[in-house]
């Protein structure tokens, strides 16, 4: 059964957004939900905004946010979360690192990633998934889920990137004149 979304602190009613973003293989499903509120830090900002992970169910999927950066500092004895709370997205992006992993050593377990619910992501923000070791990009307001295998123990790692929308309806990256007959 999917996990509920994890309850905010009672400032966060008119004080930001969130978007979980969930796995689910034939073992189970886990999420992690990524916050904004206008006192947040890129950093650890205490355990009501930045929640620490539950220990991982003997079977299924895990995801997390890791930072070793937070427990290196020595003000937090952990390195895994299950919310990461940031600040108010500006002129310039905005992202989130987490991985997604097996419980249990795998062959090639079939996981979907899906974002459930984009409606407490503001109009004027664009949300993308970046899988940083599959090489792809996927546009979440156009997409359902994103599908990929994990393999042995190794994590998969994503990026979410969250930024203003574009003034432009159209983007061009690189322009070729071709000549043709008159």
């Amino acid at each position: 059964a999917p996990k509920s979304r994890v309850p905010l602190p009672a400032e966060a009613a008119a004080d930001g957004w969130s978007l979980l973003m969930e796995a689910t293989c034939a073992g189970g499903s886990d999420a992690v939900e990524a916050r904004v509120r206008s006192a947040a830090t890129p950093g650890f900002d205490g355990y009501l905004r930045d929640l620490p992970k539950a220990p991982s169910a003997p079977s299924g999927v895990t995801v997390e946010f890791v930072h070793p950066e937070w427990q290196a500092t020595g003000v937090v004895p952990l390195s895994r979360f299950q919310t990461d709370t940031r600040a108010p997205v500006g002129t310039s992006p905005t992202s989130w690192d987490f991985q997604v992993r097996a419980n249990a050593a795998s062959s090639g377990l079939d996981v979907a990633l899906t974002t459930p619910d984009l409606s407490s992501l503001p109009n004027h923000l664009t949300a993308t998934l970046v899988d940083l070791d599959g090489g792809k990009t996927q546009y979440l307001r156009t997409t359902q889920s994103y599908r990929f295998a994990l393999t042995g123990e190794t994590p998969r790692r994503f990026r979410l990137v969250v930024e203003p929308r574009s003034t432009s309806a159209l983007r061009l990256s690189s322009l070729t004149v071709v000549p043709t007959r008159s």
